[in-house]
Formats: C-alpha cells, structure tokens, sequence
C-alpha cells in the first residue's frame, strides 16, 4: 500500500492497521461498548466508518493516500474475522454473528500473514531507496504486538 501513497508517514498507515484495538480498549475502559463481540470497534459497519473518518484525516495527501489509509484498517476487520469471527453491526442478532473462519492453528497463520505483509513492505522500502532504522523498528513492534 505504501508504494502508492508514499508521502504517507509510516506510523499513520501502523496507526491505521491498529486503529480498531485502539477503539476496542477505549470503549473497553470507558464501558461505551458492552456488545459481546465488540461491535463499536470491529463490525464491519463500525470498520468501515472508522476508516472512512481516519482516512478523510489524510485527505491533504491525496486520493492514493485515501484509499490506501482506508484499505489498512478495513484490512485489520478482515483478518479478524478469520480468527475471531465477527458480526455485521452493533447490536446485530445472533443468527447474522459470522462464526470464527478458522479454528486450528490460528495463531500461527497470524504470524504467517504478519511476516508476509512485512516482506512486502520491508521489500517496497528497499526498492524505493528508503529502508530505514524507522522501517526495521516498525516491524521490530509489530512482530512484538503479535506475541502479546
């Protein structure tokens, strides 16, 4: 993604992939989200108009950067929904919850798409002659996110 909006900063396409567990804990501390499946931060509606609203933030950078910010969060919905499973909207009724995609072994095709989507922007880096300590340290703190 950061090979089409490169005048985007590193950390708002990181921020961008984490902005729904950023939600998820302050609706958690705040008690603004009592859903069981954290519909106010990760349903699909919720992805999408969270992405729509971070995205719109970035507009400056033009319509590459829009689209490119907003594929990064919506991208962190669909990941979940493999190992999570999700549901549609808030408050949605329990025969539209969308079951858990897969079920053994998910914590290892986590990091297995984590290191692969790290390749690639490890690799667009290098390409684009800007690999840098700041690159290494991004996914040094990813890569710790995932043990959490």
């Amino acid at each position: 993604m950061r090979g089409r909006a490169r005048q985007v900063p590193v950390a708002v396409y990181l921020g961008g992939a984490f902005l729904l567990d950023f939600l998820w804990v302050a609706f958690g501390v705040t008690r603004i989200d009592s859903t069981a499946w954290d519909d106010w931060s990760h349903s699909l509606v919720m992805s999408v108009i969270w992405a729509t609203a971070y995205a719109a933030i970035f507009m400056k950078f033009g319509r590459a950067a829009i689209v490119a910010v907003w594929l990064i969060v919506v991208s962190h919905y669909v990941l979940d929904l493999l190992i999570q499973g999700a549901t549609l909207f808030p408050y949605a009724p329990q025969r539209l919850l969308i079951p858990v995609l897969v079920t053994t072994h998910a914590r290892l095709l986590q990091l297995l798409m984590s290191a692969a989507f790290l390749v690639v922007f490890v690799r667009d880096e290098w390409k684009a002659g800007a690999l840098s300590w700041r690159t290494l340290a991004a996914c040094g703190l990813i890569v710790a996110l995932c043990f959490r």
